[in-house]
């Protein structure tokens, strides 16, 4: 069977310093199991056989690859497939802590219309108790920054974190245990080989684990409704994102009222908590039928969460709706293949008569917060990475100090892909202009560098102007670094600068960044200031040397071989 009990032999040290500081106790710097499997033998996978799960129309071939067990699925969307083995006797599983070594190929990796990579199909552990009754664990993926290396990652820490059972599963009696995949509806369905190694079990690996939660910032912009129309809504920031809606004799036409509020990026809600305030007004009386809270995942499917009839339901006082655990075992309904892993939205449906109804009076939700376990850090970071965009997405604005008279016209702007041209002519009562870019979705510029190359005319190189690059978080903090005054220092011509992202971090989340700025300031500049040229920021992982070279134009681009530190 190739059980091993006390210790276990790790293949690589790299492994061993990770695990080491995720399990407790730690004797002679190496973790304890109760139960461990390594597949160091090709015989040691003999024991290991496939399991079908009641919603799996898949099939998979297992195979021992290069000291690991190989699971290649032949499968649809919303599978599941499993490789389980038997256990020397029952064991109860109620505290314990799975971990596991995985690997995908790079079929299994897909990138989101949000512009960030995602896994067609996820870990997880499935428990079989001794009557055959089965249940699964976490869901997880490989590093997408590294998928050529194994990934250590946990699958199971104790009975809360079940996410889905058959009824009357026994976890205090586990007969077999094992590893498999869960296809997540991404549109293209991954075939390719998924690797375990190092599966281990702690059986009271989960007694001691943290259970605090942290909140993840709800922005109060986000909200929105369905096509009943009111009269009009508000969004406020304050208490969690405050959101009225104000009807005023607006007709239902048959439908529901539904709320949404759009999350800054998919979240992993496995054992978060959800809460909020819902305020319905007097005049919803009579005519509430109940009402359902919903999640949405990436891909449209939904989850009920949270139900309440038309009986346990006040008005015009708030009703705390409190959701303290969200797990798939725990929905009231779940589409098929909705995936927990990826929220997008939480959904509230005030459900209505179907007939067309008036209503009348405010509908409020406040007091919204999501807390959601620590274990899945990259709930905490936006995992979308900037691209490069073209100049002529930069959108100028000029800032005057008085209302009027308005002189932006006497300023000219063109654009190419390539190039946006400043053609300039500065009044008194003006005092900078911004070339702004926005992104749709917050992105993460906590690593990396921004390069800025841009032109400045030899007539202008003492005009007192300046070049400043700003950078604002979704909080609405910004920060703003020099990379050129004109003082009569340098030469003109093009100039190219590069930033290290961490200069900005004092002030800003980098993990949060909404928008961009290239700022022109005036200074002591009057008039025409000639032609100003500028190439969109451009983002890079590392530090790049880049060769001197020309431009068409003939003119020489100076790129800095080492990383330029703004003043």
């Amino acid at each position: 069977m190739n059980i091993k009990h006390a210790f276990r032999t790790f293949k690589a040290s790299a492994v061993l310093a990770c695990l080491t500081l995720s399990f407790t106790p730690i004797t002679q710097a190496q973790a304890t199991y109760d139960v461990s499997f390594e597949f160091s033998e090709a015989d040691s996978i003999a024991t290991w056989h496939p399991f079908q799960v009641d919603y799996s129309g898949g099939d998979l071939a297992l195979s021992y690859e290069q000291e690991t067990l190989g699971i290649t699925p032949a499968w649809q969307n919303g599978d599941a497939v499993f490789a389980i083995t038997g256990l020397e006797s029952p064991l109860d599983f109620t505290q314990a802590k799975i971990i596991a070594d995985i690997k995908f190929d790079d079929s299994y990796f897909h990138e989101t219309d949000a512009g960030y990579e995602t896994s067609l199909a996820r870990a997880t552990v499935v428990l079989v108790d001794v009557q055959g009754r089965y249940a699964s664990g976490e869901i997880q993926s490989p590093s997408i920054e590294n998928k050529s290396t194994f990934t250590t990652v946990t699958l199971l820490q104790g009975a809360i974190t079940l996410n889905d059972a058959d009824a009357e599963f026994d976890i205090t009696n586990v007969a077999s245990v094992g590893v498999g995949l869960i296809s997540v509806n991404y549109g293209p369905v991954a075939t390719g080989l998924a690797q375990f190694d190092n599966i281990g079990i702690d059986l009271d690996g989960a007694a001691g684990e943290p259970t605090n939660l942290l909140d993840f910032p709800v922005m109060h912009t986000g909200w929105e409704s369905n096509m009943i129309t009111p009269s009009a809504s508000t969004t406020r920031q304050g208490i969690k994102g405050k959101y009225t809606l104000v009807f005023v004799d607006s007709e239902t036409q048959g439908k529901d009222v539904e709320i949404y509020q759009h999350l800054l990026w998919n979240l992993n809600l496995a054992q978060g908590r959800v809460s909020f305030n819902l305020t319905l007004p007097p005049q919803f009386e009579g005519l509430t039928e109940g009402v359902k809270v919903l999640l949405v995942d990436a891909q449209g499917k939904t989850a009920q969460v949270y139900g309440i009839s038309a009986s346990e339901l006040s008005f015009n006082s708030p009703v705390p709706v409190i959701i303290d655990s969200v797990a798939q075992r725990d929905f009231i309904t779940m589409d098929d293949g909705f995936d927990l892993a990826q929220v997008e939205s939480l959904s509230i449906a005030i459900e209505l008569p179907a007939e067309n109804t008036l209503l009348s009076g405010n509908l409020v939700v406040d007091s919204l917060y999501f807390q959601l376990s620590p274990k899945f850090a990259k709930n905490f970071y936006s995992p979308v990475k900037p691209q490069n965009f073209s100049a002529a997405e930069l959108y100028p604005v000029v800032t005057e100090n008085s209302s009027s008279p308005d002189y932006e016209s006497l300023h000219n702007f063109s654009a190419s892909d390539s190039e946006m041209v400043a053609t300039l002519n500065w009044q008194p009562e003006e005092s900078e202009i911004l070339l702004n870019y926005s992104w749709l979705t917050s992105v993460n510029l906590s690593t990396g560098y921004i390069t800025q190359r841009f032109y400045i005319p030899a007539r202008e190189t003492a005009s007192g102007m300046s070049i400043n690059l700003e950078i604002a978080d979704s909080f609405g903090k910004r920060k703003s670094k020099t990379l050129l005054t004109m003082d009569g220092a340098t030469t003109g011509g093009w100039v190219v600068v590069k930033i290290p992202t961490m200069e900005f971090a004092d002030s800003i989340d980098l993990k949060f960044a909404s928008s961009l700025n290239i700022v022109i300031t005036r200074g002591s500049a009057l008039g025409h200031s000639g032609v100003l040229k500028f190439n969109a920021p451009s983002f890079s992982a590392n530090q790049v040397s880049e060769l001197n070279r020309t431009s068409p134009s003939g003119l020489v681009l100076g790129w800095l071989d080492t990383p330029y530190t703004c003043p």
